[in-house]
């Protein structure tokens, strides 16, 4: 039964439902019939009515259900710090500047999205911010992300978090199935740490990972193109063993690796961490070349340099697919999608033989807003 609006707020909460629950019940009723008797013994008289009429009262329909008044509500939560309430809030902004959507946003930051008239904000605080017990702070954050639902009425809520915490599985575990629940993250390429048994009605998206805060040549040191021929900074699977053989084919260079927990080639000259090439400025022969296994996935777009993405397997994130379409049509990325060692020694060779002028990169968030509003999530 969808609700009226001053009807929701007390369906809101699992307190709130029982509360209206134990209201509704028999023995209640029954029991308020008693003391109206203690309270005026001539109110007997009616009882037997007043017993029969309660007994063919239907029974209260308890779920939280209505209709969307608003686009999205986008919760991010951290234990400590402000990375995910950050990343909350900034697609919140570029939502509101791209769409115009009505935006709810619950976070841990001290600082609020930026005053609109289209986004309303909700101040939880961390986890471990004023020493609250596990218990006491998921009762806060289910009170709080209950009434924000109650209140906004999105048609969507994004989340972003490290895992769904039991406030959080509590508030959304009575939505209807119509609102759709999505869990966003960037940890590519597995995402096991990512549970949803509890409550398998949430979604789960990975998106692009947010911008490093500047660019430097500090990341990446000593690395003289213009000595080394071309660079080639690799992330390949083991399995991948024929990609190695075609680009010490067919480049004359340095190769270095992004950090894995697996062996790299006995080629490479030294590794380096995902951050390393997203902050620093990539030269004029500076490439790049993984598979859809790499880690840095998510990250393509701060990528400063092009290179090639080789996809033996369907990658399941449909914002990453469309990601993957930008940057191959605009941006100098050259998808491989068939293994053969001709192809690949081919798509090298053309990688760094075309005429390219490296373009300025979409916004990270909107592959995420544009997929959103793709869907009729909007």
């Amino acid at each position: 039964m969808v609700r009226d609006d001053d009807d929701l707020i007390l369906f809101a909460t699992k307190e709130g439902r029982e509360v209206q629950r134990m209201r509704h019940s028999v023995t209640f009723n029954i029991g308020i019939e008693v003391v109206k008797i203690f309270r005026n013994p001539l109110k007997i008289l009616f009882t037997p009515f007043n017993v029969f009429r309660t007994f063919r009262k239907r029974s209260t329909d308890l779920s939280f259900d209505f209709e969307p008044k608003n686009d999205y509500l986008i919760v991010g939560i951290d234990k400590t710090g402000q990375f995910y309430s950050n990343r909350a809030i900034d697609l919140a902004h570029r939502l509101d500047q791209v769409s115009r959507s009505q935006v709810t946003v619950i976070s841990n930051s001290v600082v609020g999205p930026k005053e609109s008239n289209n986004t309303q904000w909700f101040r939880l605080p961390a986890a471990r911010e004023h020493s609250y017990s596990r218990k006491e702070w998921n009762i806060t954050m289910e009170r709080l992300l209950s009434t924000a639902i109650s209140l906004s009425r999105p048609r969507t809520i994004i989340y972003f978090g490290d895992y769904l915490y039991r406030g959080v599985i509590n508030s959304f575990e009575p939505l209807p199935d119509k609102i759709h629940t999505i869990w966003m993250y960037s940890e590519y390429p597995k995402d096991s740490h990512l549970d949803i048994s509890k409550i398998p009605k949430v979604k789960k998206i990975c998106v692009p990972a947010p911008a490093a805060t500047e660019r430097s040549l500090s990341g990446l040191p000593s690395l003289d193109s213009t000595n080394a021929g071309c660079i080639f900074f690799t992330d390949i699977s083991k399995s991948n063993h024929s990609v190695f053989q075609a680009l010490t084919k067919t480049v004359k260079g340095d190769f270095f690796a992004i950090q894995r927990q697996e062996s790299v080639h006995s080629t490479v000259k030294r590794t380096f961490s995902i951050s390393d090439i997203c902050s620093a400025t990539g030269g004029p022969n500076h490439f790049f070349m993984i598979d859809e296994t790499s880690k840095l996935l998510p990250f393509l777009p701060l990528v400063p340099m092009p290179g090639i993405l080789l996809i033996g397997s369907k990658v399941e994130s449909p914002v990453l697919r469309a990601m993957i379409d930008d940057l191959e049509l605009h941006h100098g990325l050259v998808v491989v999608r068939r293994s053969q060692q001709v192809d690949l020694i081919e798509s090298i060779r053309y990688l760094m033989n075309r005429d390219f002028v490296f373009a300025e990169k979409s916004p990270i968030d909107d592959y995420t807003v544009n997929w959103l509003q793709s869907q009729g999530i909007d």
